[in-house]
């Protein structure tokens, strides 16, 4: 479909502006996105056992359990049952790991792949997620179609904007509504967001029925769908070049239409070198790993600063989570520099991601999330889980206090761009984890 649009650009003024998110939120879903070896291990069992009605033995259990999210009070003119409870609650759930990942071509993940071309964060909400593949393995999922809000508390090692292909179309809808009114663009009065996706496919295939229950033949089913998620991140991808400027991209390449998502986003970082560290004996000793390549390092050349390709691509799969998804499949198409990717990373940090905390600090991040979210009240009462937990060696604490010479890391820096770059973010990440704490402080609890 074609539609009318203004460009957008923003001011550079701004460009270096923290947003202020406000305390005691409602929006949902909440979504943790977990960079692996960051400090972020125990964050799933505190934000499962933050629920109320809680029955379940283990964290990862399924139960009854919920987030009461408060509505409001209803009036006069609502049907209560109850009259001595008059407010109004949504009900959120949990999940851990329950959404697919989206990259150019299938690869191992630990959520899974679902193969995409997208580019941009508009693309992204072309490519639908399978939920019937994920039903399989998690009961708790949102339905794009039926639900109004995906009430759900999410945690997961995908990265920022993995939401755009699971988020219920009436959010995308509101989102959809926000890209027009700071693009000026006609985008939303040609059409709701729906609707354009429906044209796509109706275009590229006419003759035949999206829905799985149309189509009995399960690898026809699967044909149609890929070319119909490749034919809609598409062109959401090209209508994205139209209504976001050159200038903007420079500046922050599409990281605005990150910012207008109607969810709250949360993320640990870590010290570059020393999770560098961590990284590299986890994916080479622990057997879980999907990093074959980190297998195949001799333990001991951590610590030549000369032959660092390892840590070249940790930093830029470290860039990659605060990028963005859309990143992350254009750079394995070759379509994305790493000064791109730092530009949209350093914009997500500053305006897109809600709590920002440190992972040598987790207390703090937690009751910046107790402030920031209404419906989360984490207690700090379980122990970050064994097997998330590196274990310690010789050859690690002589890696580990190597890693601490400024020699080794002013020479890394110069030898990668991507450490060059990740470093640089972290930096903003610590002075956006302080904007955070000074901005809630002024808050109470909030329930």
């Amino acid at each position: 479909a074609t539609a009318s649009a203004t460009t957008i650009s923003s001011n550079d003024d701004t460009n270096l502006e923290i947003r202020k998110w406000g305390c005691n939120l409602i929006e949902a879903p909440f979504i943790f996105i977990h960079i692996g070896k960051a400090g972020g291990g125990s964050v799933r069992s505190q934000l499962a056992l933050a629920a109320v009605n809680i029955t379940k033995k283990e964290w990862h259990d399924k139960d009854g359990s919920f987030y009461p999210i408060y509505l409001g009070d209803y009036n006069d003119n609502d049907n209560i049952d109850d009259d001595d409870n008059n407010e109004k609650h949504a009900k959120a759930t949990f999940s851990s790991s329950g959404h697919l990942n989206h990259r150019a071509w299938i690869q191992q993940t630990f959520e899974g792949t679902q193969q995409c071309q997208a580019t941009t964060p508009m693309g992204l909400v072309g490519c639908l997620e399978m939920t019937d593949i994920v039903a399989k393995r998690y009961h708790d999922f949102c339905d794009r179609e039926k639900d109004d809000v995906c009430y759900e508390v999410y945690a997961g090692h995908n990265k920022l904007g993995s939401e755009m292909h699971w988020l219920p179309f009436s959010q995308l809808e509101t989102w959809w509504s926000a890209v027009n009114s700071i693009t000026n663009s006609n985008i939303t009065s040609e059409s709701s967001l729906s609707n354009f996706l429906e044209d796509v496919y109706e275009r590229k295939n006419p003759s035949s029925s999206f829905r799985r229950s149309h189509v009995k033949n399960v690898r026809l089913y699967n044909k149609y769908f890929y070319e119909y998620i490749q034919a809609a991140s598409l062109d959401l991808d090209d209508l994205s070049q139209q209504i976001i400027s050159p200038r903007e991209r420079i500046s922050n390449r599409y990281s605005i239409l990150y910012q207008h998502v109607p969810v709250l986003r949360a993320t640990i970082l870590r010290e570059p070198f020393s999770w560098l560290v961590s990284k590299f004996f986890w994916n080479r000793l622990n057997r879980e790993t999907t990093d074959e390549y980190a297998r195949t390092i001799p333990a001991k050349d951590c610590l030549n600063s000369n032959d660092i390709e390892w840590a070249h691509g940790y930093a830029i799969e470290y860039m990659e989570y605060l990028c963005g998804e859309d990143c992350a499949i254009a750079n394995q198409l070759g379509l994305i520099t790493i000064d791109e990717m730092e530009k949209q990373a350093a914009a997500n940090l500053r305006k897109s991601i809600a709590v920002v905390g440190l992972g040598d600090d987790s207390d703090g991040f937690y009751d910046m999330i107790n402030k920031r979210v209404q419906y989360l009240n984490i207690r700090k009462t379980t122990k970050k889980e064994e097997r998330h937990v590196s274990k310690s060696s010789e050859l690690r604490d002589i890696c580990n206090a190597g890693y601490k010479n400024k020699t080794l890391q002013d020479k890394m820096i110069r030898n990668s761009p991507a450490i060059a770059a990740m470093v640089r973010l972290y930096e903003i990440g610590v002075e956006v984890n302080q904007f955070h704490r000074n901005e809630l402080d002024s808050c109470s609890g909030g329930r």
